[in-house]
Parts: C-alpha cells; structure tokens; sequence
C-alpha cells in the first residue's frame, strides 16, 4: 500500500479487500445512481482481474450494492388512461 501527496491510498490489485471497497463505496459523495454506478464498474473490472488469475476473488461482492431502486409513484393511472377507452 503507498499514500499519494493527495491523500488517496493505492493498493496492489491482490491486497483490495471487501472491507476496502465498501470502504470507499461509502466514502463518495455523489448520487446514488453514480455510486452504483462506480461499483457497477469497479466490480466490473475486478471479474475481469479473477478470470484473468490475476486475483481469486472478487472483493466487490456485496449485494444490492450496485442496484439504483427507484421509487416512482404512478397516481392516476388505470387501463383508461393508458389505452384510452375503445
């Protein structure tokens, strides 16, 4: 592990924990769909590292993690108003 000027830690792809990405999952600040997003990546890119032998597990494996729910409300709607009355 080695620390960059800016405060940012960087680790050897064989030393990223679990703990470390939830770590860092919690630590962004931005929308949840960007979070998601960002692991969805992470993730991504650490399956590649597994099928390549370059690790044996994936550290990103925490579920729901990378799932946006969104909650729509749909206050009105009834097979009137979405196929008109025929």
């Amino acid at each position: 592990m080695a620390e960059q000027g800016d405060g940012d830690v960087i680790l050897e792809l064989k030393d990223i924990t679990k703990e470390d990405v939830l770590a860092w999952y919690r630590t962004m600040t931005k929308t949840p769909t960007e979070q998601a997003s960002a692991y969805a990546l992470l993730r991504t890119i650490l399956t590649t590292a597994v099928e390549d032998e370059r690790i044996t597990i994936n550290p990103c494996r925490t579920k729901g993690v990378s799932c946006v729910r969104d909650r729509v409300a749909f206050r009105g709607l009834n097979q009137t108003t979405l196929w008109g009355s025929g």
